[in-house]
């Protein structure tokens, strides 16, 4: 075998350049949003469809409207376990549908509210909580792609649904008034990531070079706060207000590639400072109002409305789309019946526009879909022989999410035209216990 030739410092250079265009695409393909976005948070709201802001009076108060809590009587614990099963099709042009979308999730969540004031000589009632969710049972992940070979994406989906973010809300709430509540606190996320890059290349045979890169990754948690006010202008009458901020969750990146190139049959170690930044993870700033109305003891309604603000949302690369995402606004609507004393059935139905306009001037086709959520469930509230300090709670509900069909326009010229469209099934458990 031939002596290889010495590799030209303009060859260096070269490999450089490639580097440098390829790093700045990796991209983190997780779920922006989190598992209370697409899903919501307790069995008994889910199976409302999520129209809770004006309710909110258990542990998902937290999450809907922090206000809620001061209806919440003495100490009370929630447990629950969510399964997510979805199904996401792609289309290409007129070939057949293809499975793009099926990976499950399970996550348990744990949220426990204190009645503070029972230890104060106080008359308002101050309540305090914390609840979170644990996506695929207490792990946090996230994956790195980059390259049109994962192209199409779905932004609000990702690529699997098992890479989660660990999500928990921190609330306090008091009772101005009788009628009037306020509550407050902080939602924050937690994730991490970890990628191996392996590029080498010996320029003259244009073979790879086995060489491990080294790669240094440093996320940033974003704490956002979020605010709530109910408000009983009536003894049946409920109207709760709620703003929560924008998260996201970055990762600033300092990679070390350490690929290597040949010169003089010598293997030289070519060191690239690179500096990537990354959104990972991203929920829009929200506004919500919602009222629910007690028609008989025994029945509950209830209706909300959440503005979506989806303007400031970039990609992974910290790129704004083109053009930019839309605002929405989302309904829900939901009914609890009681037909026996200790058993109540409930249902909802949700709509979710898309804020994704067709995109241009961009060399990833993102797809997105108008969601219709339906759901119900069933509570049955026992204490046998009063051992609790009130009834136990125990709950389950299933929800339907279906992705309604839409065709987009390829972004890559020539190509053809991509239509998603599927669904995602969730079923739940929970217990409630006061103490």
């Amino acid at each position: 075998m031939g002596k290889r030739r010495s590799c030209p410092f303009s060859t260096g250079i070269s490999l450089v350049v490639s580097l440098l265009c390829v790093c700045p695409s990796l991209q983190e393909r997780a779920w922006p949003y989190t598992l209370a976005e697409t899903q919501g948070i307790g069995a008994r709201a889910i199976a409302m469809g999520g129209a809770f802001t004006a309710v909110a009076d258990d542990g998902a108060a937290l999450y809907y409207n922090p206000a809620g809590m001061v209806q919440v009587e003495g100490h009370r614990s929630h447990m629950e376990y969510v399964f997510v099963f979805p199904r996401v099709y792609l289309q290409r042009g007129t070939a057949e549908k293809q499975i793009y979308l099926d990976k499950p999730i399970k996550a348990p969540m744990l949220g426990i509210v204190l009645d503070i004031s029972r230890h104060w000589s106080t008359s308002k009632k101050i309540r305090f909580g914390f609840i979170s969710y644990f996506p695929d049972n207490f792990k946090a992940a996230a994956r790195m792609r980059y390259g049109s070979f994962y192209d199409p994406y779905y932004p609000l989906y990702g690529d699997s649904t098992a890479n989660q973010m660990l999500s928990s809300w921190i609330n306090g709430a008091i009772e101005i008034f009788p009628w009037l509540s306020i509550g407050g606190g902080f939602t924050f996320g937690t994730n991490g990531s970890f990628v191996n890059l392996q590029p080498g290349l010996d320029p003259s045979t244009m073979k790879s070079v086995q060489e491990r890169s080294k790669v240094t990754w440093q996320m940033t948690t974003e704490i956002e706060p979020m605010y709530g006010i109910l408000i009983k202008p009536l003894e049946r009458l409920r109207i709760g207000c709620v703003f929560r901020k924008g998260i996201k969750v970055h990762f600033n990146n300092g990679i070390q590639v350490s690929p290597s190139i040949v010169r003089d049959s010598t293997i030289v170690p070519f060191p690239i400072p690179i500096r990537v930044f990354i959104n990972s993870h991203y929920r829009p700033l929200q506004y919500a109002v919602g009222i629910s109305y007690r028609a008989t003891h025994a029945l509950l309604l209830a209706f909300d409305l959440t503005y979506y603000d989806w303007r400031q949302y970039k990609d992974e690369s910290e790129r704004p789309l083109n053009p930019p995402m839309k605002d929405i606004v989302a309904p829900r609507v939901g009914v609890e019946y009681f037909p026996a004393k200790d058993v109540a059935v409930r249902a909802g139905y949700g709509y979710r526009p898309s804020p994704l306009d067709q995109q241009h001037g961009t060399w990833v086709n993102y797809l997105d879909n108008d969601v219709h959520v339906f759901s119900f469930g069933a509570g049955y509230f026992w204490n046998p022989r009063g051992i609790f300090a009130r009834p136990a709670e125990f709950s389950f509900f299933y929800q339907l999410s279906y992705l309604q069909p839409r065709t987009f326009d390829n972004v890559h010229q020539g190509q053809t035209s991509l239509r998603s469209s599927g669904y995602m099934q969730s079923v739940g458990v929970s217990v409630g216990l006061s103490f």
